[in-house]
């Protein structure tokens, strides 16, 4: 487990920090990057699933994890330990493989499966939240969960691409959850 200096330092600066996590060898203009792997030099390394994410409490303003979630194997502690790094109305995007498409079951490395309903446990709003239950202890507002269709079905209206998915794989290809990380 290693962070950079200069992470360190624009934390304690107050500068708006972006993270990206599970950023492997993308590198998104203006974040952070946090990696396991060491091959692909990120600002933080480490195992999300062993060592947490090393900084402070609410310390972070946005976070992005793209086809990440999907490879732990209990994502609640996941989620607890990136809304502990968030500030209060932190912004965080999750995208996950649909549990209906082949990239997800064939990925053996592919732990975890997702819903368009899944975000709704990690939302007190929502009668899915369970904080006490099972370990949540995060608290997120679903601002949007958006569906990401195959491209062949993009000229078709929503509607029927909802019929479509529901009689074959693959039409639905990810979930996006647009979060908003709450601290009371």
């Amino acid at each position: 487990m290693a962070v950079k200096p200069f992470v360190l330092e624009k934390i304690a600066k107050g500068e708006y920090i972006k993270l990206d996590i599970g950023s492997g060898n993308k590198h998104e203009p203006g974040y952070l990057r946090l990696d396991k792997a060491e091959f692909v030099d990120p600002d933080i390394l480490c195992d999300l699933e062993v060592d947490g994410i090393p900084l402070p409490d609410s310390s972070v303003d946005e976070v992005r994890m793209i086809a990440v979630l999907e490879h732990c194997r209990d994502v609640i502690p996941v989620l607890n330990e990136i809304w502990r790094v968030c500030k209060d109305g932190a912004s965080v995007h999750i995208a996950v493989p649909h549990w209906s498409c082949d990239d997800h079951h064939g990925d053996p490395t592919h732990k975890s499966t997702f819903t368009e309903a899944s975000a709704s446990y990690w939302d007190k709003r929502s009668l899915h939240y369970t904080n006490t239950d099972y370990g949540v202890k995060c608290a997120f507002d679903v601002l949007a969960t958006e569906i990401e269709y195959h491209p062949s079905f993009h000229s078709m209206p929503i509607p029927m691409q909802e019929v479509a998915a529901n009689f074959w794989r693959n039409i639905k290809l990810r979930i996006h959850y647009r979060l908003r990380a709450v601290k009371e």
